[in-house]
Parts: structure tokens; sequence; C-alpha cells
């Protein structure tokens, strides 16, 4: 009895073990390989066609397990390329969309028992990386799945290698030790790595890298100079790309001012401000001036009391951003009795009430070339001649001429339209400065002032001789009809003479 137990036993555990045999035979009686005879697919790349061949081996020992079925999934990237599918095999194809491919037959069976069969489509991936295809096969009793890898190859550059805010803007100049950098990058697959790289004017001065973007590094520690910055990024397929190149200069030294006093009347100040960077960035803009008396216009401080000091400040910036100021100490002139007829802004040698002074003496006039101001009546405009300031003013408009005074010694003249004049500021008997009256607009005198080098003086009878008598010399004209009357008298007297002589031997 027990020995009959025992061989129940054996003999039900031998059945066993063959049914897991047999389960292991069906599980791997599918075999799918690549047309070349492996599980992954190569060669592929991006956005290109490509024809994907495999085949399918029924293996399987049951004679009635001959296959019926045959589906593939493509992955979500993939495009099914219609009415490229093939096969060595009879069967019906369908497609349920663009990455379900299946082919079938019920009636003949699709591949018998023992038997290979090839298949193959076209498709295109756009995005490149790793992917499984995965086909399954069925027969009567069951269905496998099987997966053949496919890696899809980038062959595409990284694109919009750029930078983004807060990066420095090219040609930029900062105020401070540091230079921030912000780079964006686009990839159809994965970046590898972002390399950024900082030069200053010898050699490389920083190097910079991460795997993501946006990548953004602030770079400190520079001392002043220039300094140039760009981008290279590759991705996992080593596509290269790279950025433009940037150039940024570190100004940490504010500019030094210099400030002096040009002129002053009882109630006012003028003074001249200039500022000078070292660095190389350059001085942005007009210096300004400021007081804490008086009322303050341009470079002029007014609405102060006669024979006073006053502590002006002069203020200018670079384009850095950094500020250098200086202060210094002027006074107003003695108290006199035209006080209140200066209060409105004279200066420089000039006892007329000027409401507006324009300033254009950070240059020598020389270097400024011409000056064009329009001007109405009390303006007047500060110039630089041979380190002496000057002013010229209109002191009147009319509807076709305007009366300036051009100072510090007061020189008048009225000028009519297209009319130039000429003078003599330090009268070494040469001409310094031309006024040119262009027009009269609105009630506006529009003149030009221009710098005159090595020209004599011209007295006013060389440049236009008195004429005699109630002759009136005007661009030479009369004194060309005084020679022709001269010419007519000449040949009325020889007509004369000769007939008198001839009437005179007739006789």
């Amino acid at each position: 009895m027990v020995k009959s137990k025992n061989l129940f036993w054996s003999y039900a555990l031998k059945f066993v073990v063959a049914i897991v045999i047999l389960a292991g035979f069906v599980v791997a009686a599918h075999i799918v390989l690549t047309g070349s005879g492996v599980v992954r697919f190569s060669s592929v790349n991006e956005d290109a066609v490509y024809t994907y061949n495999f085949s399918v081996n029924n293996t399987d020992p049951v004679q009635t397990a001959n296959i019926t079925w045959v589906n593939v999934t493509l992955p979500s990237s993939f495009t099914f390329v219609f009415n490229t599918n093939g096969t060595d095999v009879f069967s019906n194809f369908t497609n349920g969309s663009s990455i379900v491919l299946m082919w079938s037959n019920d009636t003949r069976q699709l591949i018998e028992n023992g038997s290979r069969k090839f298949f193959h489509f076209n498709a295109s991936a756009s995005t490149p990386g790793t992917y499984n295809i995965s086909i399954k096969t069925t027969n009567a009793t069951f269905t496998v799945e099987n997966n053949l890898t496919v890696t899809v190859n980038d062959t595409t550059i990284p694109s919009s290698v750029g930078f983004v805010s807060p990066t420095e803007v090219g040609g930029a100049n900062v105020s401070r030790g540091n230079v921030l950098i912000n780079t964006s990058v686009t990839d159809n697959g994965n970046i590898d790595k972002i390399l950024v790289y900082v030069y200053n004017t010898t050699a490389q001065f920083n190097l910079s890298f991460s795997t993501s973007s946006p990548f953004y590094v602030n770079v400190t520690g520079l001392s002043e100079g220039n300094y140039y910055f760009n981008a290279t990024v590759n991705d996992t397929f080593n596509n290269l790309n790279y950025s433009e190149t940037r150039i940024v200069l570190v100004d940490l030294t504010a500019p030094t001012v210099t400030l002096t006093k040009v002129s002053s009347g009882d109630t006012t100040i003028d003074v001249s401000a200039s500022g000078n960077d070292t660095t190389g960035s350059g001085i942005s803009g007009a210096c300004t001036i400021s007081s804490s008396s008086g009322s303050v216009s341009n470079l002029q401080v007014s609405s102060l009391a006669c024979g006073t000091s006053y502590s002006i400040t002069a203020t200018c910036t670079d384009r850095a951003g950094n500020s250098g100021t200086a202060t210094e100490s002027f006074s107003t002139s003695g108290c006199s009795s035209s006080s209140s007829s200066s209060s409105g802004g004279g200066g420089g040698g000039s006892s007329h009430s000027w409401t507006i002074t324009y300033a254009n003496d950070q240059k020598e006039l020389a270097e400024e070339g011409v000056i064009n101001r329009e001007m109405g009546k009390d303006s007047r405009v500060r110039i630089k001649v041979s380190k002496e300031i000057h002013y010229v003013g209109v002191l009147s408009v009319g509807s076709n001429e305007a009366k300036i005074e051009v100072s510090s010694t007061p020189q008048e003249a009225t000028l009519k339209v297209g009319e130039t004049k000429k003078f003599d500021l330090s009268n070494d008997g040469y001409y310094d400065l031309a006024v040119t009256l262009n027009k009269i607009n609105n009630g506006k005198a529009d003149i030009s002032i221009s710098a005159i080098n090595n020209e004599p003086v011209v007295s006013s009878t060389e440049e236009n001789p008195e004429p005699s008598g109630n002759e009136v010399a005007v661009d030479g004209s009369t004194n060309k009809t005084k020679g022709i009357i001269i010419f007519v008298v000449i040949v009325l007297v020889a007509i004369a003479l000769g007939v008198y002589f001839y009437m005179k031997k007739k006789r």
C-alpha cells in the first residue's frame, strides 16, 4: 500500500515537471529577431525613413500551434509609411492607426509549425532615444510578446544657443566686480554638456559647465578691464553648436571731476565742469552742478547775494554708473550800483540781463567745429576759445535781422539773414570766431558759430573803402557806374575837340 502511494506521487511529480517543461517550450516557441538575426535595429536616424525587417520563427513542437496573427505596435514618436508593408507569406494586412500594424490568416495559417517567415515595413522616428517595438504572435491557444530595441540617432545640432536675462548686454559697462551669464539651449534630444567660457584680454579666465538648460553663472572676483564670454553646447550624440561672443567692461573707478569758475556777476556764478574717466567707459552725458543756495540752471547759479562765497558741487557719471564729485567755493562779484540790472544772469563782461545761457564749453570751439543754436531774445551760448570763456548772445530779433553781442569784452553787431560777422576776442589783430545769421524762425535767431585761425583783422576802410562825395559803395556797383560815366565824358570831349579842329581847318 505504501509502495503504491509512493509510486503515485513519483508519477505526479514527473507529470508536473513535464508540464512545466512543455510550458517553457510554448512560451519560448515564437522567436522574433531582426532581419540580420539580432534583437536591435541600428543605424536609425531621426526624421529619416528606415526599413524595419524582422522574422518570426515558429518552433512550437505542437502540430496544431500554427501562428495565425502577427501584431506590431510602434512607439508613439514613430510614424508608419503607408503601403510599404510586405511579407513572404500570404496574409491580410491592416493598420488600425499609424503605429499599429497587423498581419493575419485564419484559414491557411500565417506561420506554420516549424517554419520561419519574414515581414517588413517603413517608418520614421521624430525624437532621438532608445525605444522598443512590440511584436505579438498568436496561435489558437496563446499570445507571445517579443520586443525589438531601436536606438534613434540624434543628427540635429542643438538650436537656439543664446543668452537670456539677466545676462549682460554686449558692449555693457558695469560698475561691479561680477558678470552675469544665463545660457539657454533648445535640443530635440538630450543635452550632454553646456560649457560657458570667460576670457580677459590675455587668457581664459573662467570655465563653467552644466548638463541642463538654462544654465546660470555669476562670475565674481573680477578686476577692471574687458571680459569676453561665450557658450558651447553638445548633445548626447556629440552634435555641437555655439553662441555669440559678448564683451563687457568692468569699471570700478569713479571719474575725476574738475570744477572751475568761468565768470561771476553781482548775483550769479558761472562755472565749468568736466569729468575724466581713466578706465575707458567714458563720461555719460553732461556734468551737472548743485548748490544749497540760489537757483541752478545748466552751469550757472543765480539769485545769490553780491560779494558772497558759495559752495558749488559738480557731479559727473561714467557709462558704468560710477559718479564722481568735486566741491569748490566761489564768490559773486562785489556789490555795485548795477547789481539790480545784472540780476537776470549777467557775466562774461556783459551788463545785459540774460535769461538763458547754453553751455558749449566742454571743448575748444575749434574742436567743436560749428555750433548751431536757435536762440530768442536775451539768450546766449557759452564757448571756449584759447582756454578762455566767451559768450555769443542775442540782444534782439527782427523780421530779417538780429542784433548780437559777443563778449567777454562786449562787441555788438547787427546781422541780416545770410550775413556773417567776424570778431577779434583778444584784441591781438587776428579774428577768433565768425557768427552767421542763418534765418529767423518764429521770433528766434538761428545762428552758426565757428572758429577762425590765423586770419588778420581787416580794418573797416580796407573791407569797405569810403566812397567820395554823395556816392555809396555797395558791392562795387557805384564805382563801376562812376567809371562808365568818366569814359563817356572822355569820349564826348574827344568828339567835340575833333569837330572843333575839323571846322577850324575847313575855314
